[in-house]
């Protein structure tokens, strides 16, 4: 998946296989669309900004690649295709699914993350990104319920299977990704270089460092000012390719200051 933190969007796409390990074979695979928890017109248990819920672009089972049936009036519920209801998507593959066989579904799909947050997503200011429920996911089918097709309202917890993941994320340079699981590449995508700016005051400044490097080039970042919620000290990771040699915070002074002494830092010599 990759983010684009200006317009907010989120583009994925995945292959998802999955095991019938009923004694039955299933005519339909249920989808969970967990962000069309943000659309119009869905059932929900609480108010959140409408971002028009998650935009379904392709579906394939085992390669073939499925229609959008929704506005198809002489489409019967067994025709494969696909239908999309309020947050879940009903796939009917072209075969039924065998007991005991594994299938492969591909999805590809976007949405807008809500900038007024909820359900555990949002952003600040295109600057800090919350995600969760970010894609289609299979429905369970148990052997006390079978197929769970009750419709997510927002609040509530989850039931899901267990499973292997396999996730690429694509995000500008410099960003740090939080998530469960375990780092298996920190060489490739953690940079060694990061600061760590304390605010001594009550008053809460938006935070501009010269950065310079010690190849001599020298670049200015700014941190919007709520980096400073709830705390007082920010620890990030910087956008630089090179080793730090020097930060100086504010250099033209521009923001008040109660103590321009302890506002910058250089790489000690050797």
């Amino acid at each position: 998946m990759s983010l684009e933190p200006a317009t907010a969007l989120v583009t994925g796409t995945e292959t998802a296989t999955t095991h019938n390990g009923a004694p039955v074979p299933l005519p339909v695979i249920l989808v969970r669309l967990y962000q069309n928890v943000f659309s119009e017109g869905v059932a929900r248990n609480r108010q959140v900004e409408l971002t028009g819920g998650m935009q379904v672009d392709r579906v394939a089972v085992n390669g073939v690649e499925l229609e959008d049936l929704a506005d198809d009036p002489d489409a019967t519920q067994r025709d494969p295709g696909y239908r999309i209801i309020d947050t879940r998507m009903a796939v009917v593959p072209p075969e039924q699914i065998a007991a005991g066989s594994t299938t492969e579904v591909e999805i590809d799909w976007s949405f807008t993350v809500s900038g007024g947050g909820g359900f555990r997503n949002g952003h600040l200011d295109h600057e800090i990104y919350n995600i969760a429920q970010w894609y289609p996911q299979i429905a369970v089918f148990d052997d006390v319920f079978g197929l769970d097709t009750d419709a997510y309202l927002g609040d509530g917890e989850f039931y899901v299977d267990y499973g292997t993941f396999d996730v690429n994320i694509d995000v500008p340079a410099g960003w740090v990704v939080v998530g469960t699981g375990t780092l298996r590449n920190p060489d490739e995508v953690l940079r060694p270089e990061q600061v760590t700016v304390r605010n001594e005051s009550d008053a809460v400044m938006p935070v501009e460092l010269q950065i310079t490097l010690a190849d001599g080039t020298t670049s200015t970042i700014v941190w919007p000012v709520n980096v400073w919620a709830g705390t007082r000290e920010v620890t990030r990771t910087l956008p630089v390719d090179g080793a730090v040699q020097k930060i100086v915070i504010d250099p033209d002074a521009w923001y008040p200051d109660v103590d321009r002494s302890n506002n910058s830092w250089e790489r000690p010599a050797g």
